[in-house]
């Protein structure tokens, strides 16, 4: 299975995947430049679900499919935003990490049933390019990333108390 971006200034938001027919390619979402920083899990099910920046609406997105159909909602307006990455806890519930256009901020969001939850990971605008998300086995997040001024890899982690480690993995310069 495979989320992809195709065209140079209308994109659109691919996804493929192979059964015993062969491959089949469909297009969730064709309304313009979509599917920037696209980072794609599986569910228990087997079902995608995809993050990404809509850049024609100017939102952070959330795209998943279940039995019905493809399902689309905005987490948080954004100018440019990059960097998306997204990743299910064991209960299949949605963490993402991404880099917010308006604040330059990486930001971190999970998704429950009262809806989707924001936190500011690294407050510095510039930070946040390049984001990979993975959860621990206790669902904790631990982010990498890049300081876009300096291109500095970094990695934060979340501590007990909702605080965040911050360290320096290797200097850009």
């Amino acid at each position: 299975r495979i989320a992809f971006r195709v065209g140079e200034y209308e994109d659109d938001f691919g996804y493929a995947y192979k059964d015993a027919a062969g491959w089949h390619v469909v297009f969730p979402k064709t309304e313009g430049q979509v599917g920037y920083g696209l980072s794609m899990a599986l569910d228990a099910n087997g079902f995608p679900h995809a993050i990404y920046s809509n850049w024609t609406q100017g939102v952070i997105e959330y795209a998943y499919m279940d039995p019905i159909g493809w399902h689309f909602e905005s987490i948080e307006p954004t100018t440019f935003g990059f960097s998306t990455s997204l990743a299910l806890d064991a209960a299949g519930r949605v963490h993402v990490a991404y880099h917010q256009g308006l604040t330059g901020e990486l930001r971190l969001a999970h998704r429950d049933v009262g809806g989707w939850h924001i936190e500011t990971v690294a407050p510095v605008p510039g930070l946040g390019w390049s984001s990979d998300l993975v959860l621990d086995a206790q669902g904790k997040p631990h982010i990498t990333y890049q300081d876009g001024y300096n291109g500095d890899l970094r990695y934060a982690h979340l501590l007990a108390g909702d605080h965040f480690l911050y360290l320096p993995l290797v200097s850009g310069q």
